[in-house]
Formats: C-alpha cells, structure tokens, sequence
C-alpha cells in the first residue's frame, strides 16, 4: 500500500513538472516571438493556444446536466422493454395460477373444520387475485413503483438534484481557472512556491469534480436499478401466485424498494444540508479560484461532500439491502491489482 502510495504521488510530481516545463517553454516562446514580430500578433498566438477562461467549469456543468437528463426516459423505456418478458411470464403465471387453484381446492376438501376451510379458500382466492389483477394491469401500474418515491422526495425536498451538482461542477471550474492564472505568473524563482499552490488548487478541483459526478450519480442509480427491475418485473408477479415461489416476489419487492429510496434519501440529505452545502459552494465561487487558501477551503469542502455522498447507498438500505449499487466495483477489481 505503501508502494502504491509513492508511485501516485511520484507521478502526481512528474504531472505538475510537466505543467511548470511547458508554462516555461511557452513563456521563453512568447518572448522571442515579441522580439521577432509586434506585441498584438504574440497575444493573438497565446489566445489561440490557451482555451478560454470557463470553459473547463462549462464543460464540466453541461456533462453532470447530461448526465442528469441521461436518464430521463429510464422508466417509460423500461415499461416498454417489459413486454419482452411477457411471453415467458404468461408461462409462469398459467402453470402456477392453475397449480395454486388446484392445491386450494385439495386443502379445502381435506380441512374437517368447516370455517377454518372456508377461510384458507377466501384468503388463498384474494391473494392469487390482487396478483392476477396487478399482473393484467402491470403496464399502466409498473411506473408507480418509482413514482411513488419520485413523488415522496418531492414533498420533502422540493428542489432539483442536479442544481447542487451543477453548481459544484462551475466551482472546479473557477478553481482550475484559478490554476491557469497562477501557472501564467511562474518564474525561474518562485518555482517551488507556485508548484506548491498548483497541487493544492489542482486537487481542488479535481476532488470538486469527482464529488459533483459522485453526487448525480447517487442520485440516478436509483432510477436505473428500478428501471431494471420494471423490466423483470412481470416474471416476479407471475412468480407470486405460488406460496411456494412467492419468496421472488419478496425479493424483487425489496429490490424496488431499496432502489426508490435512492432518491428519498438523497432527497433528505438535501433538506438537511444542502441550503449549507449550494451556500458554501457559492461563496466560494463568488471569492474565486485564484488564491491558495479559498483552494484549500473548496477541497476540504469537496472531501466532505464525496464523504457524505459514498454514505448514501448505506442509508438507502433502511428498508432493505435488495439493491445495492455502491459505484465501487471498478475499486474492488482494481484492489485486486495493486501489490
């Protein structure tokens, strides 16, 4: 681990030298090209080879919106995939609907008890028919297994996911445009002092970015576990009309659960702290990203957000750990590498 360690900060070094050589290479290009030809045309080749300022905090912003509305049409489209199933769940559910009939006509003829027989028929008949009528009626009542808790983290929050991640995407762009205005100062002198800033606002931002792109992830995993379980959905109804194989009705019924409470609990996280955390980012941006020490204060903050944001899996599970999409698999096959 502690090799790992070395290696990742050795390279993390050799990427700010890299950055500080060029920003030198440049800069002993632009002065012999003053030389050479008027000052407009140097500023003309600085400002086609440096992107402009924002555009990194833009690019950034638009990828989490996109990834947000990636997953728009989820439920619908998982409506529709259902009727791929429906074949093999009609086999399913005439095999054991017919089966269910025939043992409740067998218990009924063999209980001595004439009102314990009447009952156990009743209730066996109502059960295997709120599963008969849920099944028929599956593509006009599949999307409120998610809507319900869509609806539910609306009352209590009330705001948009994406705005927070939004916003923190833009502040790891004013931190990075920050960087690039610090690099533009670097002298043969002060080399180590402004590396030393560099790293502080250049972690700054990347951790800034990571946490917004964790946090919309969290917030959509949810609705593409339900999306996936909608699609499988009629084989655990058809399964639900057997005591026997009701027990996968239960599992998927966790499952659907689990992953509805997703977006509850991310929507509970963002009434209790996310007035704090949309406040804390926009002071930070306001301040901007060309001082160490709003640096180091957004990476503390980016730090706590992922914290909080990596919590969220656990907390959905208050119900049930049928889904359980942590987003850690590639850490878990990447552990398996590092000596």
């Amino acid at each position: 681990m502690a090799y790992s360690l070395m290696v990742t900060l050795r390279t993390v070094v050799l990427l700010l030298a890299t950055i500080v050589a060029m920003v030198i290479f440049q800069t002993g290009a632009f002065a012999q090209a003053a030389n050479a030809s008027p000052s407009s045309a140097t500023a003309a080749g600085a400002a086609a080879l440096a992107s402009p300022d924002g555009d990194f905090g833009k690019g950034a912003q638009t990828a989490v919106t996109q990834i947000d509305s990636l997953v728009g049409n989820l439920i619908p489209n998982a409506i529709t995939a259902s009727s791929g199933v429906m074949d093999e769940a009609n086999k399913f559910a005439w095999g054991l609907g017919v089966i269910s009939l025939v043992l409740v006509g067998v218990r009924f003829a063999g209980t001595h008890h004439p009102i314990s027989a009447w009952v156990n028929l009743f209730e066996e008949v109502a059960v295997l028919g709120i599963f008969v009528a849920l099944y028929l009626g599956y593509t006009s009542s599949a999307s409120g297994f998610w809507t319900w808790f869509k609806d539910l983290a609306a009352h209590i929050s009330g705001a948009s996911d994406s705005s927070t991640g939004g916003q923190m995407a833009h502040l790891a762009g004013v931190i990075f445009d920050g960087l690039k205005e610090k690099l533009k100062s670097i002298r043969i002198l002060n080399i180590p002092a402004v590396l030393s800033d560099a790293a502080v606002m250049l972690l700054a931002a990347f951790f800034m970015c990571l946490a917004a792109i964790v946090f919309i992830y969290y917030s959509a995993v949810g609705q593409i576990q339900s999306a996936i379980g909608i699609v499988l959905g009629p084989i655990a109804i058809a399964l639900a009309f057997s005591s026997y194989t009701r027990n996968y009705f239960v599992k998927w019924l966790d499952w659907m659960i689990s992953a509805g409470m997703y977006v509850v609990v991310v929507a509970i996280l963002m009434k209790l702290v996310g007035s704090s955390i949309g406040d804390a980012v926009s002071k930070a941006s306001d301040v901007g990203g060309a001082t160490t020490v709003n640096a180091m204060y957004v990476f503390n903050l980016a730090i706590f957000i992922l914290l909080l944001s990596l919590e969220i899996p656990k907390l959905a599970a208050i119900f049930g750990g049928g889904a359980s999409a942590t987003g850690t698999a590639a850490l878990k096959l990447a552990k398996g590498f590092i000596p």
